[in-house]
């Protein structure tokens, strides 16, 4: 279940609420345990783009300590941004950073004691981490009538890209389906039949009228405490002004 849970991870970047803290941040995820909807794991907190075309997360655990940033970096397209990512916990890295004016694409990955990097070909069309959900708004219509969207994905942990499947499932067969919600059920799988058989996939819950992502399940982008992963449903709050 490791490529499309990992890869989880990486779409996850996206949306929350100011009310409860700083003004800077204008979207809030609370990421809940997925086997235990009680148990919070962390929160993750979304600035604005600023005028360099930055967006700064920060991970906080539930006792409010900062466990992991991550820079996304927008330049001409929004659904590919180049981004990185560190565990102030051991100070490991993830990334996807564009080159040579965006004409390269280098993928990094680093532990403790070493860092690997490898240039990857951009295929098309190309995703990468929270340009998702813009990747979701372009193609709305698309999906509302009940087109299956292909891409490709960029996936730090292998250093190297999957081909993924976006589609809307039917409320009733969403795990995030809620009977008094106004909100639209999307599904995401690896494109490869063989592979998907050993990947878990990844659910998503937007309003239908707003278009914001509410409601993420699949596997984290931080790490657990003891280094291994988290499977996790992430509710979402926005303030005023969010984008």
């Amino acid at each position: 279940m490791a490529t499309l849970g990992r890869l989880s991870a990486l779409l996850v970047t996206l949306c929350v609420s100011l009310a409860a803290f700083a003004s800077d941040y204008l979207i809030e995820g609370q990421a809940y345990d997925q086997e235990d909807l009680d148990r919070l794991l962390y929160r993750e907190r979304y600035t604005g783009i600023n005028e360099e075309g930055e967006r700064r997360v920060n991970y906080y655990d539930p006792d409010g300590e900062r466990i992991a940033e991550k820079t996304l970096y927008y330049e001409e397209d929004p659904a590919k941004p180049g981004f990185r990512i560190v565990d102030k916990r051991d100070g490991s890295e993830l990334g996807a950073l564009w080159e040579e004016g965006g004409e390269r694409l280098v993928l990094l990955r680093s532990g403790r004691n070493n860092l690997r990097e490898k240039p990857v070909r951009p295929d098309s069309p190309l995703v990468i981490d929270a340009g998702f959900d813009d990747y979701v708004q372009a193609n709305w219509s698309v999906l509302e009538e009940g087109q299956t969207l292909r891409f490709y994905f960029a996936f730090p942990n292998r250093l190297s890209t999957v081909m993924l499947r976006a589609e809307q499932i039917l409320p009733e067969d969403s795990p995030l389906y809620q009977p008094d919600e106004p909100w639209r059920y999307f599904e995401i799988q690896v494109a490869n039949r063989l592979m998907a058989m050993f990947a878990d996939n990844i659910y998503l819950a937007y309003d239908q009228e707003t278009r914001r992502l509410m409601v993420y399940q699949g596997r984290s982008n931080i790490a657990s405490d003891d280094g291994g992963t988290w499977d996790v449903r992430i509710f979402y709050t926005y303030s005023e002004g969010a984008d």
